[in-house]
């Protein structure tokens, strides 16, 4: 009978071999990571919108804050591709509903949040200034009328005078004005105060035009031209000249000087001549002066301007110190006399892109 062995189990040393260089690439691995461990800040994400609501189209405003965080990766939750790197990001979402947006920070620390965007509450009602219709000129005393255009409104507010009041609360509105001069309405649909529309009216005062009319035609009465005084000696050789007599103006020769001239009028301007002409101003190569002509001399009219009422020269002297790459657009309404064809005064609109907006 053969014995057994005293040891029926052993191992091979390619396995301990083995089992020790797994354990010093463990320990290795354990230690680089330890080394190289980045710790994540917190980490505080900011949405906000230029309007009152997160609605698809509009542009949203992303900025995240992080203490120590220098590469930042956002991801929208809409496949869109992004490639900002920085803290800020602006994205458009192109449909409605709820995305997950998130941003990583230096590759390693990530934070979530969800947004919800919506559809637009009036899809036909994103023109600004473009959907009421009334007239540009109005009279003192009488009523003048305005009619929204949309067709999805429910309710309105039109503001007719710079208040807080509501003037009225229908689809059209009649107000009258009592006094002179360019007059903003403002009209507000839906409640939707991020789509104000306003537009401008010259009321003008009929009746102090009237009177400034009479005023030019009265002319003061000439001064009668002294008679010529002849001598005659007192014992005359000659007979004396006759003395000539005054020629009396016929009825139509006094007609024609009693008639007034007519005044000389200014040049004719349309609106966008004269948003070019602004645009000069703005580059440096005009000045206020060059708009005499249009003005009848008088640059210190008032005008208004991005709603404020300056004087014409106050204006050109503040669209020196606009740099013309960040207009984004000058709109100029009108306001001329009849007669005289000279600019009683118009309403200048400078669109300036924002600095925080990348276009």
């Amino acid at each position: 009978m053969k014995e057994k062995s005293a040891s029926s189990f052993r191992l091979d040393e390619q396995v301990y071999l083995t089992m020790i260089l797994v354990a010093v690439i463990s320990l290795l691995v354990l230690g680089f990571r330890y080394i190289t461990r980045h710790p994540c800040p917190p980490i505080t994400l900011q949405i906000q919108s230029n309007t009152d609501s997160f609605q698809k189209g509009n542009l949203i405003s992303f900025k995240a804050r992080a203490v120590g965080g220098n590469d930042f990766s956002w991801n929208f939750g809409d496949a869109g591709k992004n490639d900002e790197t920085t803290a800020s990001a602006f994205h458009k979402f192109n449909a409605a509903g709820t995305y997950t947006v998130s941003v990583t920070v230096d590759g390693q620390c990530t934070e979530f949040q969800d947004i919800v965007i919506t559809e637009s509450r009036i899809s036909d009602y994103n023109t600004l200034g473009s959907l009421f219709n009334g007239p540009n000129t109005g009279y003192l005393g009488l009523p003048i009328t305005f009619e929204d255009l949309s067709t999805k409104s429910t309710n309105w507010e039109w503001y007719f005078e710079d208040h807080d009041k509501v003037d009225a609360t229908g689809k059209s509105a009649t107000y009258v004005f009592k006094t002179p001069g360019v007059k903003k309405i403002s009209l507000i649909v839906n409640g939707r105060r991020d789509l104000i529309q306003t537009r401008f009216v010259n009321i003008i005062d009929r009746e102090a035009e009237k009177n400034m009319a009479r005023a030019k035609e009265v002319k003061p009465a000439a001064k009668p031209s002294p008679g010529k005084i002849v001598y005659v000696p007192n014992s005359p050789t000659a007979l004396p000249l006759p003395i000539p007599t005054q020629q009396v103006p016929t009825a139509a020769e006094k007609k024609e000087e009693e008639k007034p001239k007519a005044p000389e009028k200014a040049p004719d301007i349309t609106g966008p001549q004269m948003e070019a002409l602004l645009k000069e101003v703005i580059a440096g190569t005009k000045t206020a002066q060059d708009f005499s002509a249009y003005l009848c001399g008088d640059l210190s009219k008032m005008v208004v301007y991005n709603t404020n009422n300056v004087t014409f020269i106050s204006m050109c002297n503040t669209l020196k110190d606009v740099k013309i790459k960040k207009v984004k657009s000058i709109k100029v309404q009108l306001f001329k006399d009849a007669a005289t064809n000279c600019q009683q005064s118009m309403v200048v609109t400078v669109d300036i892109k924002k600095g925080i907006f990348p276009f």
